[in-house]
């Protein structure tokens, strides 16, 4: 299974198969700096593909989408089909063109108990892509970024004993704070990218969106920051946020618990945290 990140800029891809004892192994690992032009960012990750032998391998894509949309539901109790073409019915006003255009996910957050049982759901829907098809991959799944860096953490950090545990996820256009607890995906804040050197801008950021969260779930307290970056990180922001915003912050490492490849680990230790998401992705089908 292929996992792949897509970002505006750049493209990481994580190839995972299980060995002879049933293990997950990462064969191989790319990072690509993309042109600016689609076209040229196509042809240079078919090119890779190609190199690899790669092409036409399952691929489970992540995007880094900043026209990702997000809403809070309250629905009756009901079967996942229906519950599913609920979602989508009560999000249709967002889509650009028809809603069959995108891919709706939820998170169940609470079922409340009364005369009739609902559900606090929280939709995604995000626009399917053809790049990947264009480049020669064969995508089985398709999942939003904040979705899958929860994913990611709730596979390392269980969140069962009702702690809250935030990420922040660096990327390329913009940046995105979510948070975890109870199992799930709760509360996703997009917020402007981060630029080297504004530690204090971005501290202001990642304090205000954690007080949105506070108040609308009127908790008091994230346990952990579990900070993921991109192809360039920020030096010292861990550090910077654990100090100012008064949070355990710690760089996410995906690696851990999974056996690499040597190739694979030259490319994927210099900055364990930009491969979250397409590790994540290569495990989420195998």
């Amino acid at each position: 299974m292929l996992g792949v990140e897509w970002g505006p800029r750049s493209c990481r891809m994580v190839c995972l198969q299980n060995n002879e004892e049933q293990i997950p192994v990462v064969q191989g690992a790319v990072a690509l700096a993309l042109p600016e032009s689609e076209e040229e960012s196509i042809r240079m990750v078919r090119q890779c593909l190609e190199t690899r032998g790669w092409t036409g391998l399952r691929a489970a894509l992540s995007l880094e989408d900043p026209h990702l949309h997000l809403r809070r539901l309250e629905l009756p109790k009901m079967p996942e089909e229906d519950l599913r073409e609920a979602i989508r019915w009560q999000m249709r006003d967002i889509a650009e063109g028809s809603i069959e255009d995108y891919v709706i996910q939820r998170s169940i957050l609470e079922e409340v108990a009364s005369e009739l049982p609902r559900l606090i759901v929280l939709g995604f829907a995000m626009k399917r892509d053809s790049r990947a098809v264009e480049a020669g991959l064969d995508p089985v799944f398709m999942e939003p970024l904040p979705v899958a860096f929860a994913s990611a953490i709730e596979r390392l950090y269980r969140t069962d004993n009702g702690e809250w545990r935030a990420g922040l996820w660096v990327g390329e256009t913009s940046s995105t704070l979510i948070v975890v607890g109870r199992g799930k995906l709760h509360f996703v804040k997009t917020l402007p990218a981060f630029e080297e050197g504004s530690l204090g801008k971005a501290a202001v950021e990642v304090q205000n969106a954690l007080d949105a969260f506070f108040i609308l779930y009127k908790a008091d307290k994230v346990e952990r920051i579990f900070l993921a970056q991109g192809p360039k990180p920020m030096a010292g922001l861990a550090e910077y946020l654990t100090k100012n915003v008064g949070i355990p912050t710690e760089s996410f490492n995906p690696l851990s618990g999974i056996q690499v490849s040597p190739e694979a680990k030259k490319i994927m230790e210099a900055v364990p945290s930009a491969f979250t998401i397409a590790l994540e992705m290569a495990q989420v089908t195998l």
